[in-house]
């Protein structure tokens, strides 16, 4: 079954690479983006607004990235369960959460509590 997909906007197309063949390989569109993004944001890139600028027909602006101080971007889930599952990661959690200069939770925002006890239930 083949199926013609056009989508326009921001959207997560996700592809996988085939080795038989040497090609990538349409596995999904996502109809929003992933929270991943937002690590972009962070650093001075607004990936959502270069996408939305394309989406309308905009050239999208150039943004500078900042990669200096060096800022942990923890979902803490993730960090929980690595916490669990093996043995060796308490070095790495102490890292990426007390060390570095900065840290930003993935979904902890003050002005929308919803995401983070969301996350927390799921």
């Amino acid at each position: 079954m083949f199926v013609t997909l056009v989508a326009s906007g921001i959207c997560e197309p996700e592809f996988k690479y085939d080795e038989r063949d040497q090609k990538f390989k349409l596995m999904k569109v996502n109809l929003c983006s992933m929270m991943w993004y937002r690590t972009g944001k962070i650093s001075g890139v607004s990936l959502h607004k270069s996408m939305y600028e394309c989406a309308i027909g905009q050239k999208p602006k150039r943004n500078h990235q900042f990669k200096k101080p060096v800022t942990h971007f923890v979902y803490m889930l993730h960090k929980i369960g690595n916490l669990i599952a093996r043995k060796s990661y308490w070095k790495h959690f102490k890292h990426n959460i007390w060390k570095g200069y900065k840290r930003i939770l993935a979904v902890l925002e003050l002005w929308d509590m919803k995401s983070f006890f969301y996350s927390i239930i799921y």
